[in-house]
């Protein structure tokens, strides 16, 4: 009996202790965290109908009423640099849909979606982008930037000569990376619809052409002269870079002739020369790169390994893909 007296007597401190004191407060402060939590989620959440209905209201001016119904994803139809999550037909208005589609390409890797209303005219083969809003984002900090006038700059692209795709092109924002994803996100509702609802499935003039990964198809060309092909080359955002629009010339030799690039590092550090991808190979620019984890190797850590390599890998594009080139000149 004195043994179970004494076990009594020696637990009693603990109780007073300033350890347990502690975690009796903790232990609080964890059940009211999580009361709270419940609350806000209860307060904020927001379904994903309410979610369309605001977008709904930014898409269509003066309070415009609108219905629509949800269509089916055709999982065949495939999109570049973009997922599209929703597509509603839009019953009150004739050849009107509205698309949510995440676009990547953003800071850091990083995504935004949108909500896109698109117009639809079967009769004339026509697909219009009518208006864009933002619903959320993937670590872009810098979204608040892009304004509504820059979305309709965006749109507005449309009008341009010669117009292929959304691009950032002519928008200064400050938040180029998430206004790479957004249109991207635009360039892919285009293409979903144009091949669901218009029979359209562009060809991809780049089929079968090796090292596309951190291209932009959509604005990337070349042309043949003589045995010459000069590329005019849009990378895609990596990291902490931004797209590079890049010329490069390529000879019968399969090797670079010229290198030039209307952008540079956006990070402030130094570059690899872009004058000494002049004379390599294909074979010669892989040896700089790592591409099992799409990385730089160690002669291009200059600190802008992002930056340094998109050119390479845009050199390595150019140089690789020589013979693509002219054999599909000789086939036109």
């Amino acid at each position: 009996m004195s043994e179970v007296k004494n076990e009594v007597a020696a637990k009693k401190p603990f109780f007073k202790s300033t350890a347990f004191k502690c975690i009796i407060v903790l232990l609080i402060i964890v059940l009211i965290s999580g009361i709270f939590l419940t609350i806000c989620n209860s307060l904020f959440y927001v379904s994903d109908a309410e979610r369309l209905e605001r977008a709904l209201g930014k898409l269509y001016d003066d309070g415009e009423s609108v219905s629509c119904e949800t269509e089916t994803i055709d999982s065949t139809i495939s999109v570049d640099d973009a997922t599209i999550n929703s597509v509603y037909k839009i019953t009150t208005i004739n050849g009107e849909y509205v698309l949510d589609v995440t676009g990547s390409g953003g800071f850091s890797g990083g995504t935004v979606t949108c909500y896109i209303r698109v117009y639809v005219d079967a009769s004339a083969s026509t697909c219009e982008v009518k208006k864009i809003s933002i619903s959320s984002n993937s670590g872009q900090s810098y979204i608040s930037k892009i304004g509504t006038d820059d979305l309709q700059t965006l749109v507005d692209q449309q009008n341009t000569s010669g117009f292929t795709a959304f691009s950032t092109d002519g928008i200064t924002t400050g938040a180029t990376y998430s206004l790479t994803a957004i249109s991207n996100a635009t360039n892919a509702a285009v293409t979903y619809m144009k091949a669901k609802y218009l029979g359209e499935v562009a060809a991809d003039p780049f089929e079968n052409f090796e090292y596309v990964d951190y291209i932009n198809k959509n604005s990337t060309s070349y042309s043949v002269s003589n045995g010459v092909v000069t590329y005019s080359i849009k990378t895609k955002a990596k990291g902490n870079s931004g797209a590079f629009t890049i010329t490069i010339t390529v000879d019968s030799t399969e090797t670079v002739v010229s290198f030039t690039t209307s952008s540079k590092s956006d990070d402030g550090y130094t570059m690899y020369g872009t004058e000494n991808y002049v004379g390599m190979s294909a074979s010669g620019i892989l040896e700089l790169l790592d591409l099992s984890s799409n990385s730089v190797g160690s002669t291009l850590t200059t600190g802008a390994s992002d930056s340094n390599f998109l050119c390479a890998y845009a050199a390595l594009f150019a140089t690789a893909n020589y013979q693509n080139c002219i054999n599909a000149e000789v086939s036109q």
